[in-house]
């Protein structure tokens, strides 16, 4: 019955149903992938787009043409030829997901006085071991979680901070020194900054300042904490009576 469907449609029908559904599938993983593993603006922030490019490249144009090329309802192997480019597409479909999800945002850490963001893929497997914290023992599946950091007396792990910090690195990337966030709350509270405490210049603080209306919020309801990431220049957006963070932006 299957072969039968497919010997049913024209070259271009077949094109077409696979691209609409390779669209489909693409545009469901996309949904998730921005609401869930990089809310916010931390798409761009931590090369989610580089990452998406295999998916889109592959799934969405590669496949679509390939089964435009090979489709020939005469052909006593359509079955075949058809289950092979969908299996491959699946293949390259489910590396692409899984480059994302271990690129993803896990962190976003608190150091001295202002935020960084951590990736999956820049946490070992040895330092999450050694985490002692029951909350923090296992990388965030749902989205990345705000965590404070404690920086030991160990000479050793200081120098070796300080080498790390030349790579983009440094402490917000040893799990077992990191802390619940409602520990450092009120530190991060005396850290932030409202709009005009910035240094930033007038455009940024522009759009700063229509995020606080869209929120509803008035300029000293909030302050903003500068987000390091490998990329581009964030902020975290926090409550300034709860000390509490809103939003990324």
């Amino acid at each position: 019955m299957f072969t039968h469907r497919l010997s049913s449609l024209s070259r271009l029908q077949a094109f077409g149903f696979h691209f609409l559904a390779s669209a489909t599938v693409i545009a469901i993983i996309l949904g998730f992938v921005k609401l869930v593993w990089y809310p916010h603006q931390l798409f761009e922030a931590a090369n989610g787009f580089e990452l998406l490019k295999i998916l889109v490249l592959v799934d969405l144009i590669l496949g679509p043409l390939i089964m435009l090329i090979i489709f020939n309802p005469t052909k006593k192997s359509l079955k075949f030829d058809v289950s092979a480019v969908l299996i491959c597409q699946l293949l390259f479909l489910g590396y692409g997901v899984w480059s994302l999800y271990t690129a993803r945002p896990v962190y976003i850490a608190f150091v001295e006085n202002q935020f960084f963001l951590v990736k999956a893929n820049e946490i070992e497997d040895s330092d999450l071991n050694e985490v002692q914290i029951p909350e923090l023992r296992n990388l965030p599946l749902l989205g990345p979680k705000f965590v404070g950091t404690n920086l030991p007396n160990s000479k050793e792990i200081r120098e070796k901070v300080s080498f790390l910090k030349m790579f983009g690195m440094g402490i917000q990337n040893f799990p077992q020194h990191h802390v619940l966030f409602s520990d450092v709350r009120n530190d991060v509270r005396s850290s932030a900054r409202q709009i005009s405490e910035l240094d930033i210049d007038k455009k940024d603080k522009e759009q700063l300042e229509q995020i606080t209306q869209n929120l509803g919020k008035k300029n000293n309801e909030l302050l903003f904490i500068p987000l390091t990431t490998r990329v581009k220049q964030l902020f975290v957006i926090i409550d300034a009576k709860s000390g509490s963070p809103l939003r990324i932006n």
